[in-house]
């Protein structure tokens, strides 16, 4: 597709040599849009290093005469029933129209992955939204993206350590080893059978997003065993100016239970230690499972909402969870 930009303006594929330059694109963006930067080098270079991306067709940069990046856009594909887009552009171009473009462009690309998924299979590409202005948002509208759902960040800050963790009777909490690897990714897929959107992910995946990761501490991953099952995650980092608990998950015949406030004092409590006092997390705003109650109740509050819209490729039949089977 041949791109549409203001004279002045060229476009061109990422590649690894921009790791840095796009970071700090993206986290000057986010700065402007959230009042907070959440990406690292580490997580760009996990990204773009991740099995089933290809930089070539799956980003696109846009420059400004003077060589400054103007806009960045990805295509994530991991799952191609899900497609998902990632569009930043810079505060100060915003009103140019490049969205239009970039979103057609990122359009065309993921429709070339219908062929390769079952032929009665739905097909949507999703994008997310948190931009306060309009013009973001009237853009993805535009281009037909219909609102579906919200995510919400939630943020916890300590001024006291966390309270005593009360452990179910029969739960015992064991530490992380890589022998270990494929019984967590297991017992942490399990638990999101459950979650809105769900869909299997490959250990491949799940290895290269967590284990392999640069800022992988397996001294912050927090495994709860039924005898010799793992019936509970908390897999936590530590970030620049804060903790994160990138899951939290429980499988189902252990929910109620308090496994899921047990594994988050235990998380809070050894982040306190190590002298974090933020702790956050990313949650379905309408969790099927209640989760956004469990962080309440953990001391957790909302920091910010994230819209999320989508816009069908191909109808069909929906094979993510859309809602809890009894």
């Amino acid at each position: 597709m041949t791109l549409q930009f203001p004279e002045g303006f060229f476009v061109r594929s990422a590649t690894l040599d921009d790791v840095r330059s796009v970071t700090d694109f993206m986290r000057f963006c986010q700065q402007s849009e959230y009042g907070f930067a959440l990406v690292s080098e580490a997580d760009t270079l996990t990204l773009w290093t991740s099995p089933e991306v290809d930089l070539t067709h799956d980003t696109w940069l846009v420059f400004s005469l003077h060589d400054q990046i103007v806009a960045y856009l990805h295509l994530g594909h991991k799952n191609p029933l899900r497609l998902s887009v990632v569009l930043k552009v810079h505060p100060d171009s915003a009103h140019l129209g490049l969205q239009a473009s970039l979103l057609k462009c990122v359009e065309e690309r993921a429709r070339q992955f219908i062929p390769q998924v079952r032929a009665d299979a739905r097909i949507s590409l999703s994008i997310s939204c948190s931009d306060p202005t309009t013009i973001y948002r009237q853009a993805i509208e535009r281009a037909g993206f219909i609102y579906v759902r919200s995510n919400l960040r939630m943020e916890i800050e300590m001024n006291e350590p966390p309270p005593p963790v009360i452990w179910p009777e029969g739960i015992t909490l064991r530490p992380f080893t890589l022998e270990m690897a494929r019984a967590v990714h297991a017992a942490d897929d399990e638990g999101f059978q459950d979650h809105w959107g769900y869909m299997p992910v490959p250990f491949e995946t799940f290895q290269h997003e967590y284990i392999t990761a640069s800022k992988f501490d397996p001294t912050l991953w927090f495994l709860a065993f039924e005898d010799e099952k793992i019936v509970g995650c908390a897999l936590c980092e530590c970030r620049e100016d804060r903790a994160w608990v990138n899951s939290l998950s429980v499988v189902r015949p252990w929910r109620q239970r308090g496994l899921g406030l047990a594994l988050l004092h235990t998380a809070f409590g050894e982040l306190y230690h190590r002298g974090e006092r933020k702790v956050a997390l990313e949650v379905d705003a309408q969790s099927l499972t209640g989760a956004t109650r469990l962080y309440e109740r953990a001391g957790m509050h909302k920091v910010r909402q994230f819209d999320r819209y989508e816009k069908e490729l191909r109808a069909g039949r929906e094979l993510s969870t859309q809602e809890l089977e009894v």
